[in-house]
Order: structure tokens, then sequence, then C-alpha cells
């Protein structure tokens, strides 16, 4: 164009600058803080994280294994997102509050405590480990009665919108007390040998349990309750008697649990609960599922259970079971036993088998 014509586009360029200056000291980028290689402790990177703006940007706070003292009391109720992470999980790094609660002050669910197990805390006003005031949210995170031996409470709630996912509360003591008007949601969590919520007074006190384990909990009956759906209750942590919970035995390999429902499958065996057939003390539907058995006619036993080919039950497999077999050649809609091994047609698969059977059953 004319140089008349760029002259016409200054006042909007001009327009378009001062708007960007305006709008960029609100486009903080997202930043890591390393504990302790750039912050000596997680306190330590919550200042950072903090002190650039005063909000949080969708900071991530990584902290390598180890015990680190922590005390979160102090913790900024500001806005954005932050994540306090470790990076190898709870059984190697540790949160040691040194007889202090964990009082975190978070304003949304995007501000998270994630992998790590909780040691010696203690509320000063109600005895509990973890003291929410605020919103925010733990996943992966243990929380043990033997670790913090001078609360009776892990988890104290004073304020809407505590949740949890994926944490592990175990020991004999209130496993959460919930105030007044307050809310906890725990989602996939594990709650062993824990009370839920005492006192759990007041009107408005919702507590929402999701796809949680609970072994010997008692709920509170005074508490509200929603999206209860898909929990396992088992009535005891010790099925074998050994003086040991049952999930921890189950966690470190001592106890097989196949079909992960978090009961060993010998107490499940000798309940009747399930079937072991073969007598060695493996569930026969988790046998046949993982394949480690055959189960040609797919019924979920173990063929070494049963006589598969001996169609009229006669124990015995002979000439009358093949004539029943070759009577329902190409048509097993008729008789769905005589296609044996569950392909859909009665063919010479089936044939096979049964010449492999031939005899008496045993």
């Amino acid at each position: 164009g004319t140089a008349l014509e760029l002259l016409g586009w200054l006042p909007v360029m001009k327009h378009l600058t001062l708007l960007l200056l305006v709008l960029q000291p609100s486009m903080a980028s997202a930043e890591e803080f390393i504990v302790p290689d750039m912050h000596p402790t997680i306190g330590d990177a919550m200042n950072a994280a903090y002190e650039d703006d005063e909000n949080y940007h969708d900071d991530v706070i990584l902290v390598m294994p180890g015990v680190h003292p922590v005390e979160l009391n102090y913790a900024y109720s500001a806005a954005g997102t932050l994540v306090i992470r470790s990076t190898q999980g709870p059984d190697v790094t540790f949160m040691d509050c040194e007889n202090r609660p964990l009082l975190y002050q978070g304003t949304n669910e995007q501000q998270i405590i994630d992998g790590f197990t909780i040691l010696n805390g203690r509320s000063g006003n109600t005895n509990a480990v973890l003291h929410s005031r605020w919103r925010f949210r733990m996943e992966n995170c243990i929380i043990r009665r033997e670790d913090n031996p001078t609360s009776t409470y892990a988890v104290d709630v004073e304020a809407y919108g505590f949740s949890m996912r994926g944490c592990t509360i175990s020991g004999s003591w209130s496993a959460a007390r919930l105030d007044s008007a307050t809310s906890m949601v725990a989602e996939e969590c594990r709650f062993i040998g824990s009370g839920i919520s005492a006192p759990c007074t007041g009107g408005s006190t919702y507590l929402n349990l999701t796809d949680c384990y609970l072994c010997e909990v008692n709920l509170d009956p005074g508490c509200q309750t929603h999206d209860f759906e898909g929990n396992v209750f088992i009535n005891s942590c010790d099925c074998d008697a050994n003086d040991a919970d049952d999930i921890l035995e189950i966690n470190v390999g001592l106890l097989a649990d196949c079909n992960g429902d978090f009961i060993p499958d010998l107490c499940q065996i000798a309940d009747g609960s399930v079937e072991d057939c073969n007598g060695n003390i493996v569930p026969d539907d988790c046998e046949t599922e993982s394949g480690d058995v055959p189960d040609l006619n797919q019924d979920g036993i173990p063929d070494s259970c049963q006589c598969i080919c001996d169609l009229n039950g006669d124990e015995l497999v002979d000439a009358g079971d093949l004539g029943i077999l070759l009577g329902f050649w190409g048509n097993p809609k008729l008789f769905p036993d005589a296609d044996i091994n569950k392909s859909g047609n009665v063919d010479s698969a089936d044939l096979g088998l049964m010449l492999g059977f031939w005899g008496p059953c045993s």
C-alpha cells in the first residue's frame, strides 16, 4: 500500500501494543521447583512459586525420595494450580510434620499433594494429622496410625471441597472427622480399621465415597452420603488370624489376591465364596481367565475338574458320546455341549478332543 495507507494503521498498532503490555503480567508461565536440588524444603519451594506474583500458574513442586520436614500451615490461599508431587511415590517419600498438623489451605481441587506418606502429624486443636481448612486434593498418599502415634484423627475437615483419590488410611483410629457444613470426597481409597466420621455433626455434612475399600470401618449415620457406589466392605482385616492386616500382606506378596477384591484368596476358598476344584489354593476363575489351566468349554472351571467330552453324563467318553457329536455335526445350536471347544461349530476339532479324552472320566 501507499505510505498514507500505512500511516492509517499506526493508531491501531499503538493500541494493540498498549493492550499487550497490560496483559503481560497475568501471562506467567508454569514452572517446576525441585526439592531438595533447587530448594532445600517443600516450604521454600512453595514460597518461590508464590512470590513470583502471589499466585500459582500450573506450578509443580517435584520432591525427591527421602524424609522431608514440612509445616504447611503457612500455605498461602493463593489462586491457580499447584501440585506438590513425589517423584517415586509414598513408599520412599515422606512428609514429616514433626508433631505439627499438615494444614493445607488450598483454594481449589487443582492444588494437589500427590504421593507421600505422612509422618508425625498432630493438630493441637483437633488432634488430627491433616487439618483441612480450605479445599484441596490429596492423591496416592498414605496416613497410618503407627506413623502418627499422638493423633486421634487422620483427617479433620473444616470446609467444603476436600477430596482424596487413591489414598490409604489405616489403623485403629478415626479416619476422618467432618465438622458441620463440610464435605469430603474419597475415590478409590482404602480405609483399613478406621472409623468415618466422628462426630460428623450438624446439617449439610456430606461424605462421598466411590470405589473405595473399607475394612472394619464404621460409618457415622449422622453423615449424609452421595455417590455412594462401587465400594467394597470387608468385615475382617485379618481373615487368616495371624495378627497382620490382610491388605498389607497382599501388598508385599505374602498373600495372594488374584481377583483384586482385597480379600486373600485362601480366605475366600475356605468360606466357599470362590471355587478351587483342583485344590491348589488358586480360585478357578483366576486360573482359567489367565490361561494357566485349560478351559476349553469356557465355563470358568478347569477342564481337569470335569469331563467335558462326556456328552451323555455317564462318566465315560465312548461311542455313545461320539454318536451325539456326529448327530449334531455342524449344528451346535440344538445341542451346545457338542461344541466342546466353543468355537461356534461342531467339527473336526471337537472330534479330536473327544478322541483325546476317550475312556473313563478321571
